[in-house]
């Protein structure tokens, strides 16, 4: 089993390479072939990174009643890596309200809310002021419940109040430090935000209406967790061996090609926070010889192909690059499976115990790419 890991800072951070051979059948002076797989994993850092309104940029927005909206960032020196043990144990994060204003001079007085995680939302944890203040689901146990104004504060546990100032000031709030908790293993996007949606129930000044049902402001908080470019990639089978073919003719292989394939029951695996890059090379362009053996000499060698993501490859010069979308941090999207197929016999070929060659697959984590297409399975 192989196992590559990389990851790095904005560039390739380098290639982690390993290999396993499978030792030369006994078979005389006949011919063994045995396909030896090299993996090799490369890294490349991904922040997620977007910019908070600031008061020269803000644009006003304008509702014939009060709300709010909200932008979350993460400090370029938070990053969380999904395959490291210890993930991002706590962030301080801001967390910065722009108020709704009417174009009459009405505006947002103040405003109680939570943060509600729609379903198939990572599992993160988000306190405000020691208490949390993001809910699952339907799990928001009647908040948020008051304002400032109606009960002093005493009821503001598990959410989060602002009062904004009058008419002349900023719309937009002071920094409202959240404490983000990511677990380790939770699996995040790189290059990806995270939204939450906001429940609220606000008061109106100067002739705006006063909302006093919970409301739900859709992707109203974007969360950006500086998340890690990076795979995890490994071997899963048995060495791609065609046996002993020492006797077998090309008109035998084409007449026959299911009987000179390798078990359909051999893939790589890839875990990936992001989407990635597949290359494959073999050093002999897919064709077996022995040491020593002229690759110039059709004698001393014989070709085969590789049937990886969906795509017969028998020449260097027509696989290329693949693209994949991201097989998840628990893989569920990234088995791979990989096949090898004779294209010609060994009958007449230079006898020899150890025909063989090595194929190099790499993977290459990116941050984002258009048209990537998921290789599960192909």
């Amino acid at each position: 089993m192989l196992q590559q890991l990389g990851r790095g800072s904005g560039r390739a951070a380098g290639a982690g390479r390993s290999e396993r051979q499978c030792p030369p059948a006994n078979s005389g002076h006949g011919i063994a072939q045995n396909l030896i797989k090299r993996l090799a994993a490369l890294g490349a850092a991904a922040l997620a990174l977007a910019a908070l309104p600031g008061t020269a940029h803000a644009q006003v927005q304008y509702s014939p009643v009060c709300g709010v909206t909200g932008y979350a960032t993460a400090p370029t020196t938070i990053t969380y890596d999904p395959f490291s043990p210890g993930g991002l144990s706590q962030a301080t994060i801001p967390l910065i309200l722009q108020r709704n204003r009417t174009t009459q001079g009405g505006r947002t007085s103040e405003v109680s809310l939570v943060l509600v995680a729609p379903a198939g939302t990572p599992t993160l944890q988000v306190t405000y002021q020691g208490q949390n203040v993001l809910y699952s689901e339907g799990s928001t146990a009647g908040r948020p419940r008051a304002l400032n104004s109606k009960d002093g504060g005493a009821g503001a546990a598990g959410e989060i109040r602002y009062t904004f100032g009058g008419s002349t000031a900023t719309d937009l709030s002071t920094a409202l430090n959240l404490r983000v908790t990511v677990p380790p293993g939770t699996d995040l996007s790189a290059g990806e935000s995270i939204y939450f949606d906001i429940l609220y129930i606000c008061s109106g000044a100067g002739g705006m209406q006063s909302v006093s049902s919970p409301t739900r402001e859709i992707r109203a908080v974007r969360l950006n967790v500086n998340t890690v470019s990076a795979l995890q990639a490994y071997y899963a089978g048995s060495t791609l061996d065609f046996g002993e073919i020492g006797n077998v003719t090309t008109a035998q292989v084409f007449a026959n090609p299911e009987s000179f394939m390798t078990p359909a029951t051999n893939s790589l695996r890839v875990r990936s926070s992001g989407p990635f890059e597949v290359r494959m090379r073999s050093d002999n362009d897919f064709r077996l010889t022995f040491p020593g053996g002229n690759l110039g000499n059709s004698s001393e060698t014989i070709r085969y192909s590789v049937r990886f993501l969906g795509q017969d490859t028998a020449s260097n010069a027509t696989f290329g690059t693949k693209t994949c979308a991201r097989a998840g941090v628990a893989g569920t999207s990234g088995i791979l499976p990989i096949r090898a197929k004779l294209t010609e016999g060994g009958s007449g070929k230079t006898p020899s115990p150890n025909y063989a060659d090595t194929v190099t697959i790499t993977f290459t984590p990116i941050i984002m790419a258009s048209g990537a297409q998921s290789c599960s399975g192909l």
